[in-house]
């Protein structure tokens, strides 16, 4: 990181807007560079640079944001998957989801039992029952 400039000392006159240095700043916020790195390549404080750039600044990283935005629209439009799942996500308030139930329905924690009642068969019925079972019957 590049060294950022201290504040005036006494005796020393006050920076002034220079329009060609706010061009500079708003394109570096286009790409990202952050206002230390911006206020160090002009010689300034950041103080100084969000007193007399930070409009340019900030017009520079919505115009950034803007591009961006746009090639991701674009390209989930395109069919993109990846970018179409985080638009959605991102833009449409969508989400991935999945429902576990940690209870019974009845709030026990117990799990339901079924009961058969076999009384009313015989040992016979009940011993070629269970060999059609095996037999997959």
């Amino acid at each position: 990181m590049l060294p950022v400039k201290k504040r005036r000392g006494p005796g020393q006159p006050p920076k002034e807007r220079d329009e060609q240095a706010a061009k500079l700043v708003q394109a570096c916020a286009q790409f990202g560079e952050p206002q230390e790195d911006i206020a160090a390549r002009l010689g300034i404080c950041v103080e100084t640079l969000v007193k007399l750039y930070g409009e340019d600044w900030a017009k520079g990283k919505r115009e950034a944001h803007m591009s961006i935005r746009k090639t991701l629209f674009e390209r989930a439009q395109a069919g993109n998957t990846a970018e179409l799942l985080f638009y959605c996500k991102t833009q449409l308030g969508m989400r991935e989801t999945n429902h576990v139930e940690v209870t019974s329905p009845d709030g026990s924690m117990t799990p339901k039992v079924t009961s058969v009642d076999l009384s009313g068969f015989s040992a016979e019925q009940l011993v070629d029952m269970a060999r059609a079972a095996f037999r997959g019957e």
